[in-house]
């Protein structure tokens, strides 16, 4: 009872105290006027208390245009735990929710064997290195002296090829359109958790920029889906490039090696914006030009930690030059806006 009441006057004491000493995560007085996003960072050196549960990994399908092909459609996948599933930001949670809820009686696949599951996949190749790569990585080194496997997902047969290379015999892979097919049902799973972006993306980055390099000599490159939908005279803007010396590079048609090399070590690295981008991300610490537009600056919330919060980690080496979209008005996504190249103003850029 009396240590109760000394607790209380201490909480009391304290809260006098720091009346005028508050908390504040940009520290200023205007913080609301910031837009912001909170990351939690988990203790990687501890021990993870992982028991055994039944879990049910419930997966819909996302935009049909970013598929890279049939087998690897865009998909997100959420596990249940004890009858829920579980977001990390609030914008997107009744979206998600809905789009779970829809695909809950579909047929089931029955897993019996052990085996470690992240509670969220996604084969969107922006969402993929963004959101879940580093996790996979980390948990597949973490645990590799153990005989329970780990899911992977992944948006391609070169990230596929990538991980059975690296981590073979410590998988269970599964194409995103098996994925979709049915729902998982795991007997017994061990569910691991969630990195945040900021976590996820240090560790992926670290993991690429600590491999040895074989200094692959490329001396200028750019990077490109070579979509109209993005850049509206990607044919002209490719011809320009090609006559500067540049080499055009599609990342989905190299192995993940290859593709490492290229962007680590070019001298020059022009990149188109959007998803295609975070192959930057990962594996280059010098600096490169992105080709972004005039329009996608100063979004609301859902659309910075949907897609702009990647950017911020290689600010201080980009060197961006904006374009006006073309058309002017589009109903696109942030960062899905097309854009118009002026030939003129890269070329200045470059030569400066």
């Amino acid at each position: 009872m009396i240590k109760t009441i000394k607790n209380i006057i201490k909480k009391a004491i304290n809260t006098i105290n720091s009346r005028s000493h508050k908390i504040n995560y940009t520290s200023t007085i205007n913080n609301k006027d910031y837009l912001y996003n909170l990351n939690h960072i988990l203790d990687l050196d501890q021990n993870f208390k992982l028991e055994k549960k039944k879990t049910e990994l419930i997966s819909f399908l996302g935009d049909k245009n970013e598929k890279i092909s049939d087998d690897y459609p865009v998909i997100e996948s959420f596990l249940k735990q004890n009858g829920k599933t579980f977001a990390v930001e609030e914008v997107w949670r009744s979206a998600q929710s809905n789009k779970i809820n829809q695909e809950i009686k579909k047929s089931k696949v029955f897993i019996e064997e052990e085996v470690y599951l992240l509670p969220y996949y996604t084969s969107h190749f922006g969402h993929f290195t963004g959101d879940v790569l580093g996790s996979m990585i980390f948990f597949l080194n973490k645990f590799k002296n153990t005989k329970c496997k780990l899911l992977v997902i992944t948006p391609s047969k070169y990230w596929d090829s990538f991980f059975i290379k690296n981590f073979e015999d410590r998988i269970v892979l599964k194409t995103p359109l098996e994925l979709v097919k049915n729902n998982y049902d795991f007997k017994n799973s061990y569910v691991l958790p969630r990195f945040s972006t900021f976590q996820n993306i240090v560790y992926a980055r670290n993991y690429f920029l600590s491999k040895s390099s074989n200094k692959t000599q490329i001396k200028k490159i750019f990077i490109t889906t070579a979509r109209e939908s993005r850049i509206s005279n990607i044919k002209e803007l490719i011809i320009f490039l090609q006559q500067e010396d540049f080499e055009v590079i599609n990342p989905i048609n190299l192995s993940i090696d290859h593709l490492s090399e290229i962007i680590r070590n070019s001298e020059i690295l022009i990149s188109e914006k959007a998803s295609v981008y975070n192959n930057v991300l990962l594996f280059r610490d010098k600096p490169f030009f992105l080709l972004s537009s005039k329009n996608e600056i100063n979004l609301e919330k859902k659309f910075f930690i949907g897609a702009g919060i990647y950017k911020t980690f290689m600010h201080g080496i980009i060197k961006e030059i904006f374009f006006e979209d073309d058309p002017k008005f589009q109903k696109e996504k942030p960062f899905k806006n097309r854009i118009k190249v002026d030939i003129n103003l890269l070329k200045k850029s470059l030569n400066a």
